[in-house]
């Protein structure tokens, strides 16, 4: 049974008081859709350098630091805001890495793909993934992590964002035209023709194309 909406909003509340306990609950909630955001828009290059539990993490930290002065109502602006936070860690870190024009063989020592990784949550994460796409029932969790992932990151960027915009943060079709400065109704084009060419595009993975 989906949670109540707004249900978040009392530990919100609490948390801007400064109850920790209300702050961990909170992160309980959201932490596979966080983790999913998280994975989907760092891309494979930062994903090569980046440990996405310490990426998580950071962003936990700076939402923590800054709760108290957030301003909005509503479970669904808590959400548009934590996402936000979160890719603007993401783009910080492409920024850091853009920069630097570092290989990962002399960057660090590679991070262990999400197959490997016992504390990401590879069930949780691929359970997250179903707000955009029907997973496959035959693979693995990291195995079919690592697939939807590959295949996301082959979209343009107009249909990661649509997607990203409508699955993740829920907005309204009135509220992705606004976010990126379309008409209603083209937004309402550009969604379903991206799930269409994810679907397509995890098809033919699927079958070795």
């Amino acid at each position: 049974m989906d949670a109540p909406a707004d249900s978040l909003m009392p530990l919100v509340d609490a948390a801007r008081k400064g109850r920790a306990e209300a702050f961990d609950r909170i992160f309980d909630e959201v932490m596979p859709e966080l983790r999913a955001y998280v994975r989907l828009n760092t891309g494979q290059r930062i994903r090569q350098r980046e440990s996405m539990s310490d990426l998580v993490q950071s962003v936990c930290r700076e939402v923590f630091e800054d709760l108290p002065g957030f301003r909005g109502e509503g479970e669904r602006q808590f959400k548009k805001w934590l996402f936000t936070v979160a890719l603007n860690k993401i783009q910080q870190k492409g920024r850091f890495h853009g920069a630097r024009r570092r290989t990962p063989s002399l960057e660090v020592r590679p991070v262990a793909p999400a197959s490997c990784s016992t504390t990401f949550g590879n069930d949780q994460v691929l359970n997250a993934y179903k707000s955009i796409c029907t997973p496959s029932r035959h693979a693995a969790a990291g195995e079919e992590v690592q697939r939807i992932e590959k295949v996301f990151d082959q979209l343009s960027d107009d249909h990661r964002r649509v997607i990203t915009l409508s699955c993740f943060l829920r907005l309204s079709h009135a509220e992705i035209a606004a976010e990126m400065g379309r008409t209603e109704s083209a937004t309402r084009m550009l969604l379903a023709r991206a799930r269409a060419e994810l679907a397509l595009r995890l098809a033919k993975h699927e079958m070795g194309g």
